[in-house]
């Protein structure tokens, strides 16, 4: 599955995307965009680890032959950084108010 995400990533033309998980500040813990438990993690090697107290956000990257593992980053990408979005839905459950064609 990493591969698969990594090649949708770079046919966008993007080294790095924003994968919907965050610190929980309170204890440590990572968790989805949905509140839920990682029961997964790719972090690169030394990550996450929180440099200066403000990275509680989780960056998946190709740079430097990370092999799109993880890394915490603050909420403001860095410069070297554009990242894109990863984004998850069921097509099976759309949006109230939409309809599907």
């Amino acid at each position: 599955a990493v591969d698969r995400v990594g090649n949708l990533i770079a046919e966008a033309a993007w080294q790095d995307s924003w994968i919907g998980v965050s610190r929980n500040q309170t204890d440590n813990s990572w968790t989805t965009v949905t509140g839920q438990a990682l029961t997964y993690a790719n972090w690169s090697p030394g990550q996450p680890n929180n440099k200066n107290g403000q990275e509680h956000f989780g960056l998946m990257s190709n740079r430097a032959q990370q092999a799109w593992r993880w890394s915490d980053q603050p909420n403001q990408a860095q410069s070297v950084h554009q990242p894109g979005f990863v984004c998850e839905w069921n097509s099976q459950n759309p949006i109230a108010g939409t309809t599907k064609p």
